[in-house]
């Protein structure tokens, strides 16, 4: 998806979000990681959970746009922020935790696969992947020319999709914007992959 490699379309998205605050996704990450952790989010974008991860973890932030990548380092003198595709998870580091906030939903179903088994190899003995994304029944919608997708899953998607590889540590919908539009998803590899 490319809507986020565009300088107008990133800081139009930066205006939207505003004084938006999720701080409860990334406070509810403690429940399964202990501080001082190592975590890598994907998707970081304009760095609001990646400032908010780094009060308790050692992060690492990434994105897919070096506009967001160079904005966050510009902002933030010798910020953690590196170029990373969500797919490929190219990335030598091993973490405790992968992180990410409604970033997975801008892949389709089969790139939202190969992205959580390449997560899988990053990961630590015992490492988790801790994800949001919208509920509702499954769909792909493509916005803006095509360069920006939307994909929709319930519990039962996810459940379906995982079985193989992971177990399910957590999964509950909660509200965002709309009532329980959203699902927080916390997988652990079933065996190292």
């Amino acid at each position: 998806m490319s809507y986020f490699m565009n300088r107008v379309n990133v800081d139009t998205y930066k205006e939207m979000l505003g004084d938006y605050d999720n701080s409860w996704v990334v406070n509810k990450l403690s429940e399964f990681i202990s501080d001082g952790a190592k975590v890598l989010e994907l998707g970081m974008g304009t760095g609001l959970d990646l400032d908010l991860l780094s009060k308790k973890y050692e992060v690492i932030g990434s994105d897919n746009s070096p506009i967001f990548i160079n904005d966050y380092n510009i902002k933030n003198k010798g910020g953690k922020a590196i170029l990373l595709d969500a797919i490929n998870v190219d990335i030598k580091d091993s973490f405790d935790c992968i992180y990410s906030n409604k970033v997975l939903q801008h892949l389709t179903k089969d790139q939202f696969l190969k992205s959580l088994i390449n997560q899988a190899k990053c990961l630590n003995v015992n490492g988790i992947i801790y994800l949001t994304l919208w509920n509702g029944e499954y769909r792909e919608e493509l916005y803006f020319d095509d360069s920006l997708r939307f994909t929709y899953y319930t519990e039962n998607d996810i459940k379906d999709m995982v079985v193989d590889n992971f177990d399910i540590i957590h999964i509950n919908r909660y509200t965002e914007s709309d009532a329980m539009d959203s699902l927080l998803v916390v997988l652990k590899i079933k065996n190292k992959i």
